[in-house]
């Protein structure tokens, strides 16, 4: 395209331009389930039976909402059934498989400052105007989960995520394990914000007993210089675990922490 070309393009569609340039970009791309996952299997491992209650912050579309209803394909290893699953993700895994497991979810909620609504065709399109052109596979994935997510009626809440995470805390219910995940989105939240939701969840561990554990999962930008890094903390203890280095796309996952 030349430049007289493009010119014409951005006066013909200003309007437009100018409404998606008033929010951030959103890159809610269901491939990082196949990171989260080994978070969700170790997290299991460590309080065995108990049920997952989820609380995502900074979900958008809340594609990853469905982490457990996908199909899985390391190589390797495999996790779900892909005859059966919405949608089957292929990734490349190096080194210790993450512990077996079969994580049963109680209860998972999102939020997110600017959600979208997975019904709303202006929605899904400003998600998808997010992916490159030149990467069809990634926009069939982000298709096909966005139709899940309609069909299945997941609808991520408009919400601070100081807010949404202090209100999910004060629902907590004994017997299952209450889960704050993120997925590149630490960056975007503002910094008090992120003491508040630090604050908040420090208090909470340090009340946490065996029949009602707490867990932080996220995948965020850290030291490593070729991806982000997926940590855990666990209460009671408050231990963090730092157990991979993935693609920020979910691509591939270099997997450290043992599976026993």
């Amino acid at each position: 395209m030349d430049a007289e070309t493009l010119d014409a393009a951005l006066r013909r569609h200003a309007d437009l331009l100018a409404r998606y340039l008033q929010s951030a970009p959103q890159t809610n791309d269901p491939q990082r389930s196949a990171i989260l996952l080994g978070g969700f299997l170790q997290i299991t491992r460590q309080f065995g039976p108990l049920p997952l209650d989820i609380c995502e912050i900074g979900a958008s579309a809340g594609l990853n909402q469905s982490w457990f209803r996908y199909a899985y394909d390391f190589g390797d290893w495999h996790w779900g059934e892909a005859a059966q699953a919405p949608l089957a993700l292929r990734a490349d895994w190096s080194g210790p498989r993450p512990p077996d497991g079969a994580p049963l979810v109680r209860h998972s909620a999102a939020c997110d400052l600017a959600p979208i609504d997975p019904d709303n065709p202006e929605d899904r399109q400003r998600l998808l105007s997010y992916i490159w052109a030149d990467q069809p596979e990634r926009l069939d994935r982000v298709r096909r989960a966005l139709d899940f997510a309609a069909r299945s009626g997941i609808r991520v809440t408009r919400s601070a995520a100081g807010d949404f995470v202090a209100q999910a805390l004060q629902r907590r219910q004994p017997g299952g394990v209450f889960v704050l995940c993120h997925s590149i989105v630490w960056q975007y939240i503002d910094p008090t914000e992120q003491q508040r939701i630090t604050g908040l969840m420090r208090a909470a561990g340090e009340a946490a007993t065996p029949d009602a554990p707490l867990a932080w999962l996220r995948f965020e930008s850290g030291a490593a210089k070729d991806g982000g890094e997926l940590a855990l903390t666990l209460w009671p203890g408050g231990d963090t675990h730092q157990l991979a280095v993935a693609d920020y796309h979910g691509r591939w996952v270099r997997w450290y922490a043992p599976s026993a």
